[in-house]
């Protein structure tokens, strides 16, 4: 009787461990056929992404392109599908915009604060350069970021100054975000939006690098008016660069639709512009936001790459004179 009811005892838990790893080894197929789809659809995503840029227009409307795909998971990804596009190397130059409409432009779309108000939740400013920043770190070799201010009392509409005294380039993206608080903690913010003079200096800066490929991120509160300005954009067209308008604030943006039609005689379609508060409050997720910024405001880069490559721009320079010499404003002096 003892060996029987032992025997049993034992067939028992045999059966028991049987059901146990059969359960388990269901279980983990079952994960991993969920991994598996996940992967495949993850997959597909990125693939139609990759074909919309592709073949992505001038006149592109960016509200119509996030609700054809599926976002990207993140932006690392991002960054994966602008390289697998034919995005290589490139380098950033950063444009920020001082001027005094910052003051009163962020009623509605920053709770009525200035634009640059460095209390609380990061500015506008500051969430359009880390995501961009991000975004295209991976492609920048020599860390080395070309930053810039205009449209404050010192340069109005004329100049830029440089964010560094001696007006060299911050040597990472912390020191970007560092020496832009820095300086919008004692700059006056003053003189109109006009960004020809950035325009300018960033071509000085691709002629002064052996015409490598440049991305200029220009972030501004106000639409492009003068004819300056457009003509700036043409003028770029003929240099290996790449420049993306970021908006920010109330605007209104309306005279940024069709701008493409406004730019006569450009080499290729060397800009885009993206409003930085539609595609906020467009999402409720913090990480969704962030990515379909990163994505519209980089999307047109593989293809501006490559129409440099084509156009003979890439590696290649004019021999023209330098046009604005940066400053280094009193404020940072002090």
């Amino acid at each position: 009787m003892v060996e029987e009811e032992a025997k049993r005892m034992v067939n028992e838990e045999v059966e028991r461990m049987a059901e146990e790893e059969v359960k388990r080894m269901a279980e983990e197929n079952a994960t991993r056929k969920v991994e598996e789809e996940a992967k495949r659809k993850a997959e597909e995503a990125k693939k139609m992404v990759i074909q919309m840029l592709q073949n992505i227009s001038a006149d592109n409307d960016n509200e119509a392109i996030l609700d054809s795909i599926t976002l990207p998971e993140n932006k690392e990804q991002v960054s994966t599908i602008l390289r697998e596009s034919g995005l290589e190397a490139s380098n950033l130059i950063i444009g920020i915009d001082f001027s005094g409409s910052n003051r009163r432009n962020g009623q509605h779309s920053f709770n009525y604060r200035s634009l640059h108000d460095l209390n609380g939740s990061p500015n506008p400013y500051q969430q359009a350069m880390d995501i961009i920043g991000n975004t295209l770190a991976p492609f920048i070799k020599d860390n080395k970021y070309h930053c810039y201010g205009f449209g404050d009392a010192t340069t109005k509409g004329d100049y830029v100054f440089s964010f560094h005294n001696d007006l060299t380039p911050c040597q990472s993206f912390v020191e970007v975000l560092t020496c832009y608080k820095k300086i919008a903690q004692k700059v006056y913010l003053d003189g109109p939006t006009c960004f020809a003079p950035m325009v300018e200096a960033a071509i000085d800066i691709v002629e002064n690098n052996g015409g490598q490929h440049h991305v200029l991120v220009i972030i501004a509160d106000d639409s492009i008016r003068q004819s300056v300005e457009i003509d700036s954009i043409a003028t770029a067209s003929e240099y290996a660069l790449s420049v993306v308008y970021v908006g920010v604030g109330d605007g209104p943006w309306d005279e940024m639709k069709g701008l493409a039609d406004k730019f006569q005689g450009r080499k290729f379609d060397n800009f885009q512009f993206v409003n930085f508060y539609d595609i906020m409050k467009r999402y409720e997720k913090p990480s969704e936001k962030e990515v379909a910024f990163s994505l519209v405001s980089t999307m047109k880069i593989p293809m501006q790459y490559k129409a440099s490559k084509e156009h003979g721009f890439l590696g290649h320079t004019t021999g023209r004179p330098t046009k604005i010499v940066p400053m280094a404003p009193s404020f940072l002096l002090q």
